[in-house]
C-alpha cells in the first residue's frame, strides 16, 4: 500500500484533465524511450528497452481510457543538448507526457529539469544519486538501484571476509563519479584502502593506459565503474594484461547480464554482481524474459526489465486516476480503492513479474 500511495503521489495527473481526455479519446496516449539506440550502452538498454516498453503497453490492453497509447523512440547520443531537444519538441510539438529509460547521467539531469519546467514526467534507469539528490524534482524518478546501492552492495559483498585494496576505473560523467564516491566511503568505512583512480571518456576502445596505472597500483581489486561496450573492453584487455593472473581481482558494479553473456566465461569468473531483476529468478521472471526473447533475440538486462516495470505501473496509476495525460503532476493520495476494475486482471498480472 505503501509503493502504491507512493506512486500515486509522484504519477498521477491532476483529475481535471480526465475530462479533456474523453473529448480527445480518438488522439493516442505518447510516452517516450529517449536511450543509447547504437552507441556503447545500446545492448543494456538501446532498442531492448523499446521491446519492453511495447511489452508492458500490450499487457495494460494497449489503451488508456479508450485512447491507444502510442511509444516514441529516439537516441539522444549521449549528449545532453540532444536529449533536451529531444524531450522539448516531445512535450511541446508531439504530445508526449512522459519520458522513460535515458540511463546517462548528464542528459538526464537535463531532460529533468525540462520536464519539471513543463509539468511533465521523467522515469529513469540513471543509477546517479545527483537525480534524488541536490536535483530531486516532483516530476523526476528512478526505477532501479542507484549509485548508493550498487557501490555498496558491491564493495561489501568483495570485502565481507576483511579488508582489501582497491583502485578505480571511472567513466567520467555524474554517474560514474557518483558511484566511485559511494564506492570510496564503503570500501574506507570497512577498512579498506584505496590506491588511487582514473577517469576514461565514455566509448573508450583503448584501456591500455588506464590499465597499466591500475596495474602498478598492485591494488586487490580493480573496479571498471562503467557500462555496455566500456566494460567488455575493459575486461578483455584486463585478462590481456593477465590482471587476474597476477592477484588482482577484477569488480565490475554495473554489469548487466548482457556484459556478463558476452565475457569468456573464465574472465567472467568470480565477478560479483547486483541485478535488480534476474530473468532465471523464478518461474514468472521466465516467461516474461521468453516473451522479450522472442521479440528482441537476446535475454532482458535489468534496465530493460525496469523500462517494462515502470511503463506498466505508470499506465495502471493514469487508469486507475481516470487521467488520460498522466505526465501532469499533482501532489495528492488516492482515496478508492486500487485499481479500477478495467484495470485489475492486468495490474494484478504484472504487478505479479
Amino acid at each position: 500500500m505503501k509503493t502504491r500511495k507512493l506512486l500515486f503521489i509522484l504519477a498521477v495527473c491532476a483529475a481535471g484533465h480526465a475530462n479533456l481526455g474523453m473529448a480527445q479519446s480518438n488522439q493516442p496516449v505518447k510516452i517516450g524511450i529517449l536511450n543509447d539506440q547504437s552507441g556503447p550502452y545500446s545492448s543494456i538498454t538501446g532498442p531492448g528497452a523499446v521491446v519492453a516498453a511495447r511489452l508492458a503497453v500490450e499487457d495494460v490492453g494497449g489503451t488508456l481510457l479508450g485512447r491507444p497509447v502510442e511509444v516514441l523512440v529516439a537516441d539522444h547520443q549521449h549528449k545532453p543538448d540532444i536529449g533536451a531537444s529531444i524531450a522539448r519538441r516531445w512535450f511541446d510539438t508531439d504530445g508526449v507526457s512522459a519520458i522513460f529509460d535515458i540511463y546517462n547521467s548528464g542528459v538526464a539531469l537535463a531532460v529533468q529539469k525540462i520536464a519539471e519546467d513543463k509539468n511533465k514526467l521523467l522515469i529513469s534507469t540513471v543509477n546517479s544519486g545527483e537525480l534524488t539528490g541536490k536535483s530531486c524534482s516532483h516530476n523526476g524518478m528512478q526505477w532501479g538501484p542507484d549509485s548508493y546501492a550498487l557501490a555498496t552492495l558491491t564493495v561489501k559483498g568483495v570485502d565481507e571476509t576483511k579488508p582489501s585494496s582497491w583502485y578505480f576505473l571511472t567513466v567520467d560523467y555524474t554517474a560514474g563519479h557518483s558511484l566511485e564516491q559511494y564506492a570510496r566511503q564503503t570500501v574506507e568505512k570497512m577498512g579498506g584502502k584505496v590506491m588511487g583512480a582514473v577517469r576514461f571518456p565514455l566509448g573508450t576502445t583503448d584501456f591500455s593506459s588506464f590499465l597499466l596505472q591500475a596495474q602498478t597500483s598492485k591494488a586487490n581489486n580493480v573496479a571498471i565503474v562503467g557500462g555496455g561496450a566500456d566494460v567488455l573492453n575493459a575486461a578483455k584487455q584486463a585478462d590481456e594484461f593477465q590482471l587476474q593472473r597476477t592477484g588482482q581481482r577484477l569488480v565490475t558494479p554495473s554489469m548487466t547480464t548482457a556484459e556478463a553473456a558476452a565475457l569468456d566465461s573464465k574472465m567472467g569468473a568470480g565477478l560479483p554482481i547486483v541485478f535488480s531483476f534476474y530473468w532465471d529468478q523464478s518461474p514468472e521472471t521466465r516467461a516474461w524474459a521468453e516473451r522479450f526473447r522472442k521479440i528482441h533475440g537476446s535475454l532482458p538486462t535489468d534496465i530493460q526489465a525496469n523500462v517494462y516495470r515502470k511503463v506498466c505501473t505508470n499506465l495502471q496509476i493514469s487508469c486507475y486516476a481516470r487521467c488520460s495525460v498522466f505526465g501532469t503532476i499533482e501532489r495528492h493520495e488516492a482515496s478508492r480503492p486500487w485499481p479500477e476494475p478495467e484495470c485489475q486482471a492486468h495490474a494484478q498480472a504484472a504487478l505479479s513479474r
